[in-house]
Parts: structure tokens; sequence; C-alpha cells
């Protein structure tokens, strides 16, 4: 009967580890306690030695010795897309312009004045607002004249700001999104 004392000592588990692996360098007897990759085109395969042994082999460890300048530059560009495929935008279909801009313009930053004249025609503005809109879009901090997609960015931004998780459960900021939701269901019909 084996009776190991269940409180055992670091130093009697580093005793074992020594005695089921010790370090490959030749003419050492410690333990093999550190993985190292045999060479750098076969790094599924380890040797197990002990840290002297590791500190030598990692500072002698060159990665890129027996390649040339294209190599090197072809292992490098692999391993910035984490050696993924990439190709150009657009090229799978359609054109390189088209897929520039099939973005949401939401917030108009790829319009030009012409378009934002346009939105602001088919926005609220060219409807008669009640005195309720009018104070709607003053809670949601915007001016008179905003555009449909303007009323609904604002009010997403304003919603995930005040969130209660966001906040804490800040009753000030709770109040306020009260105010907001409430400002937002009567725009709803303009946006």
């Amino acid at each position: 009967m084996d009776e190991r004392d269940p409180f055992a000592s670091a130093t009697t588990l580093e005793q074992e580890q020594r005695h089921l692996r010790p370090c490959a360098h030749p003419d050492c007897a410690e333990a093999g306690l550190y993985r190292a990759p045999l060479s750098p085109r076969n790094g599924r395969q380890f040797v197990w030695l002990c840290l002297e042994h590791v500190r030598e082999h990692n500072a002698a460890w060159d990665y890129f010795a027996d390649m040339d300048e294209e190599q090197i530059e072809a292992s490098r560009r692999a391993d910035s897309t984490w050696e993924r495929p990439t190709w150009r935008m657009g090229s799978l279909g359609g054109s390189q312009a088209t897929a520039q801009f099939e973005f949401d313009e939401a917030f108009g930053r790829f319009s030009n004045g012409a378009d934002r004249a346009q939105a602001r025609r088919d926005s609220a503005a060219g409807k008669p607002l009640d005195k309720a809109q009018r104070r709607a879009l003053s809670v949601l901090g915007l001016e008179q004249d905003a555009t449909k997609q303007e009323i609904k960015a604002r009010y997403k931004s304003l919603a995930k700001k005040l969130h209660p998780d966001a906040n804490g459960s800040d009753p000030k900021a709770e109040e306020r999104l009260k105010r907001i939701n409430q400002a937002y269901a009567t725009l709803k019909s303009l946006a």
C-alpha cells in the first residue's frame, strides 16, 4: 500500500518530474521542465530542456536563418493576415467602385451637399410640426429640421448611453431615458 503525503512539498513534485523527463541536452542531469521546438520548420516536434538550456536554445533561435529575402517577405505578409487568404475589396463580384459606396448612409458621411439637402426636404422639415413633436425634438437635442435618420441615430445613441446597465442604475439617467423614450415614441411617425 502506497501512502503518500497529501501535503507533499513542491520539491518532492520536482524530484518526481526529474525522473520522468530529463533534459534533452547531452551531459545534463536536470529535469526537462520546458518544451522547445526542434526547428523553425518543424514546429510540432519538441524537446524538453532544463531552464539553463532552454534559455540557450531561445537565445540561439533564428526563425529566418535559412531563408532569402523573398521568403522572409512572404512569411511576414502571411503573418500579417494570420496566414489566411485575402483579396481586394470588390474582386469577388461587382466593381471596386460600387463596393466602396455600398455603405449605409445613415450619418451622411459619404454624401455631398445636394444629398444632404434632399434628406432635409424628406425630413420633418417638409411637414408642419405640432407642439409635442417640437418638444420631443428638443428633448433629443435636435433642431426642427432634423432628418429621420438623425432622429433615429440620436435616439439610439442616447438610449445606449443612458441605459441602466451602462449607468449602474443611476436614477437621474433612468428618468432621462424615460423622457427620451417618450420623445422618440412621439416622433416615430416622422422617423
